[in-house]
C-alpha cells in the first residue's frame, strides 16, 4: 500500500475515532445476536416437520404446491402465498444482510418483522 492511501485510512479512523475497544464491541455483539439466531432457527427447525432448506427444495415443484393446497382453506392458502411471495422479493437483501448498511439492515428488520406478523394468524389458525 503507498503512503498516501495509508495516511487517507489514517485520517478517515481518526475522524472518526474508531478504536479497538469499537471494533470489539461489534464483533462481540454481531458474534452474540448472529449465533443466537441460528441457534433458535436449528430448534425452530427441529420442532418443525421440514427444515427450511427442505422447503426450499420441495417448493421448486409444483406438484407440492397442489398437493398442500388441496385440503386447506382458501383464504389461508391466499394468505400464505401472498405472504411467501413478501419473502421471497425480500430474499436477496436477506442473502446480502451483512453489506447492508446499518439504515437497510434496520428497514429490512422491520419489513421481517412486519411480515411476521401477517404471517401469525396463520399459524395461530387451526
Amino acid at each position: 500500500m503507498n503512503k498516501s492511501k495509508a495516511k487517507k485510512r489514517d485520517i478517515s479512523m481518526s475522524e472518526q475515532k474508531i478504536n479497538i475497544d469499537d471494533i470489539s464491541k461489534l464483533l462481540f455483539s454481531t458474534v452474540k445476536e448472529f449465533g443466537g439466531f441460528l441457534n433458535r432457527l436449528g430448534e425452530i427447525e427441529k420442532e418443525s416437520k421440514i427444515s427450511f432448506g427442505k422447503f426450499a427444495e420441495l417448493s421448486k415443484d409444483p406438484a407440492f404446491f397442489s398437493s398442500l393446497f388441496a385440503s386447506a382453506p382458501p383464504e389461508k392458502v391466499g394468505n400464505l402465498i401472498k405472504n411467501l411471495f413478501k419473502f421471497v422479493e425480500l430474499t436477496p437483501k436477506i442473502n446480502q444482510a451483512m453489506g447492508l448498511s446499518a439504515e437497510e439492515k434496520i428497514e429490512l428488520g422491520k419489513k421481517l418483522e412486519e411480515l411476521a406478523n401477517t404471517l401469525k394468524p396463520l399459524v395461530e389458525q387451526k
